[in-house]
């Protein structure tokens, strides 16, 4: 059975092991053996999964970009403290590479799991830069985890790698505390917040919609100088939203469910579980995409380490829309934070109902968790995304070809939804990432400009 899907994919193998084997090969069989279980122990202890190993070399994919990272930082920081005091033929060196993209998962016959596709190609062209001792990660996944993880990055710069058909901007991860003094890359930067001395900070989560939640321009601020009350932060995630509407074409359910996931994605004092976890959990369990009765909850919360549980239902009664929205905490025997209802005139209306519901999930947990929601501003879900379902509907199918490979056709139907939505924000964003990968540089930054410029004009005050 065939699964596309967005994953992280990295790629590890020993340096010099062809000699190994050539000059001792009970050694190099040896070291192999200790590489193996050192490898594949942190590899499974980040969450990721081995999907195959050829002789010196692994295989892995990950749900999360930062777990990839902490990974492969482990597994050279324990290499290192291996190797000190070891004769040199006694060492392992390891290189990495890392990729996020979009990739095929297969079955193989011998009953195991496989992948393909472009991300694993550059995933493997990556790592073959890098040397011992080295990770190496594409520049999709350094803008993820840039200021997400405990380390710095080098800027190895762009380079054409053998047999990928566009240039791949590369960065070390700085693994050795030691080295933390050698960063010198950093993510692109608007000028407004560049000259802010008010720490704002621009994120961007850029995920299929069909499995990682729609992709996002999200604004925080966070009061400088001021204690991290943050480092415990409750896990959550969203569980469905149900769409008892009868209209299907209008995407509604998946709206709701996008907007929800983009608004909590970057909320400082809540942990958003990612969609690809709770995606798998369902499928190992049996559950149905959708399901969000509260048997469900019960059942992902044992398979997943949660605390909070979002869900929801539209119904329409006429021309109104009727959207009931409900927060659960599931620690000991689990109560309803939150259950209310809204409604709204019409189906353009939909994400101002969003918006009335997070906002009082917000403020719910603020209460709970006993934290001030003045100390954060949110960019509004419907400021982000859009209220015109026609600009969302050509956002849908432009996000679906550009992540599909389709690059020139993807942006294409992006700019038809700015054109219909100006202050589109998110589109914008999608459109420039599309752009860059068509190797379309100054449009995608004209287009990335503009994702900025109304991001700032959409700030919640």
């Amino acid at each position: 059975m065939e699964e596309r899907r967005l994953a992280v994919i990295v790629f590890t193998d020993i340096v010099g092991y062809s000699r190994m084997v050539q000059t001792d090969e009970r050694l190099a069989l040896e070291l192999l053996e200790e590489h193996n279980r050192i490898v594949g122990q942190l590899i499974d202890g980040k969450g990721g999964q081995t999907l195959k190993t050829a002789g010196d070399s692994f295989l892995a994919s990950f749900e999360s970009a930062g777990a990839a990272v902490a990974a492969s930082a482990g597994i050279q920081q324990a290499l290192a403290v291996r190797n000190e005091g070891l004769p040199e033929e006694r060492q392992l060196h390891v290189r990495i590479g890392i990729h996020a993209g979009d990739v095929v998962f297969t079955d193989d016959p011998a009953g195991g799991r496989d992948v393909l596709g472009d991300g694993v190609n550059v995933a493997s062209r990556v790592e073959a830069q890098a040397s011992g001792g080295e990770v190496f990660v594409s520049h999709d996944v350094f803008s993820i985890t840039y200021d997400r993880v405990p380390f710095g990055y080098r800027d190895v710069g762009v380079r054409d790698l053998k047999n990928i058909s566009r240039p791949i901007h590369i960065y070390e991860l700085l693994w050795d505390p030691a080295r933390q003094s050698e960063a010198d890359a950093q993510p692109p930067r608007s000028p407004a917040a560049a000259g802010s001395n008010k720490g704002a900070r621009i994120g961007y989560a850029v995920g299929a919609i069909a499995v990682i939640a729609a992709a996002a321009v999200i604004i925080f601020h966070s009061n400088p100088g001021t204690e991290d009350p943050l480092a415990q932060r409750p896990a959550m995630a969203v569980m469905g939203i149900e769409d008892r509407t009868g209209d299907d074409d209008a995407y509604l359910g998946r709206i709701a469910h996008d907007a929800i996931e983009q608004y909590f994605y970057e909320f400082q004092p809540i942990r958003l579980v990612s969609p690809l976890r709770v995606a798998r959990a369902r499928r190992e369990l049996g559950l149905d995409d959708g399901a969000s009765d509260l048997a469900s909850i019960a059942s992902l919360t044992s398979a997943i380490d949660i605390r909070l549980a979002a869900t929801g239902q539209l119904t329409r009664r006429g021309e109104q829309l009727h959207f009931t929205a409900s927060l659960y905490d599931l620690a000991g025997e689990g109560k309803v934070l939150v259950r209310r209802s809204w409604t709204a005139d019409n189906d353009n209306q939909l994400l101002a109902l969003v918006d009335s519901a997070c906002t009082a999930f917000q403020q719910r947990l603020a209460d709970v968790f006993e934290f001030e929601m003045d100390d954060f501003r949110i960019a509004r879900a419907g400021d982000m995304t859009t209220h015109n379902l026609d600009a969302y509907a050509h956002f849908v199918r432009g996000h679906d070809l550009a992540y599909a490979g389709f690059l020139e056709e993807g942006a294409s139907e992006l700019i038809k939804a700015t054109q219909i939505d100006t202050g589109f924000a998110l589109a914008y964003s999608i459109t420039a990432c599309a752009l860059s990968f068509d190797k379309q540089d100054s449009l995608s930054g004209h287009y990335f400009n503009l994702a900025l410029q109304h991001a700032d004009d959409r700030l919640v005050e």
